[in-house]
């Protein structure tokens, strides 16, 4: 089993300067920190780590900045969805179109 984690070479100065240029101080502070806790956490290839969702906009929030800093990881990790039953039908097209935008299918489980 490879415990590899996410080099910090991950995502490159220019991108990173490119993004920050569009965020504010206090919201790039918490980005980063973001960043240094999926280097320190999360297995490179995204292997054996599982997001369960419940498609908050937090949740959603998590994908995106997985998908735009470490595409690799979330590439290889699992994202599940429990299905209560009573999920709004904006909830569900919510999930559809979140699994579109960042190419990552969700493992529903009821």
């Amino acid at each position: 089993i490879s415990h590899a984690r996410v080099p910090k070479s991950a995502f490159s100065a220019n991108r990173v300067a490119a993004y920050s240029s569009k965020t504010s101080p206090a919201l790039q502070v918490k980005i980063d920190e973001f960043r240094k806790a999926v280097e320190q956490h999360l297995p490179a290839d995204g292997k054996r780590a599982v997001f369960a969702t419940a498609w908050l906009a937090t949740d959603n929030v998590f994908v995106a900045l997985m998908r735009e800093h470490f595409p690799e990881v979330l590439s290889g990790m699992n994202l599940v969805a429990i299905d209560t039953l009573h999920l709004f039908p904006t909830t569900l097209e919510c999930a559809k179109l979140v699994q579109e935008k960042y190419g990552k299918q969700a493992l529903w489980k009821k």
